[in-house]
């Protein structure tokens, strides 16, 4: 029919976004910079799986910075969740069965069998993905500073949708969104 339905489209900025987002995620070395100002017009956010992002980006990243992060600050592990719906790997099943009580990061290494690279690995992507709980996780945004930026978003989104009631999604041509 020579048009893009809504649906792919919004699957075509999904994969898009998870990319832009996983390129980012990999970075070990620089900085960067909260501005909770910035924020996208309705219309153009997507859903991402947040926890599917970040295990597989834990997934990817040097053994030397996954231990840097993990042994920089001593703090104990507990299952958050069960992981069920969340494609996991067999070690990262198997060491998050083993965070049943709260744990050291010695001791789940050691209860997980595996060997210390992937045991790292494992805990850190579950960690990071929020699948288990880590006592003194450093944060990059304090709780305070996230609601507060979360109200004045709400007022403009509310203000958005208002002035684009009753707006047509309209299709978009396949041939022009290539060129």
């Amino acid at each position: 029919s020579g048009h893009l339905k809504p649906e792919a489209l919004a699957m075509i900025r999904r994969k898009q976004v998870s990319e832009v987002l996983t390129d980012l995620l990999l970075w070990t070395e620089g900085s960067w910079e909260f501005d909770p100002r910035v924020r996208l017009a309705d219309d153009l956010r997507v859903q991402v799986d947040v926890v599917r992002l970040l295990l597989e980006c834990a997934r990817h990243l040097p053994a030397g910075f996954i231990a840097a992060r993990l042994g920089a600050t001593d703090g104990s592990y507990l299952t958050a969740s069960d992981g069920q719906g969340t494609d996991l790997l067999p070690s990262e099943g198997f060491v998050l069965s083993r965070a049943s009580d709260s744990v050291s990061l010695a001791e789940l290494a050691a209860l997980s069998g595996l060997g210390e690279e992937e045991s790292y690995r494992a805990i850190y992507a579950l960690s990071l993905s929020g699948l288990l709980q880590r006592s003194n996780w450093p944060t990059a945004v304090n709780a305070k500073d996230a609601r507060a930026a979360i109200k004045p978003r709400a007022k403009a989104r509310e203000a958005h949708r208002d002035s684009t009631a009753g707006r047509k999604v309209e299709e978009v041509d396949e041939g022009a969104a290539q060129r």
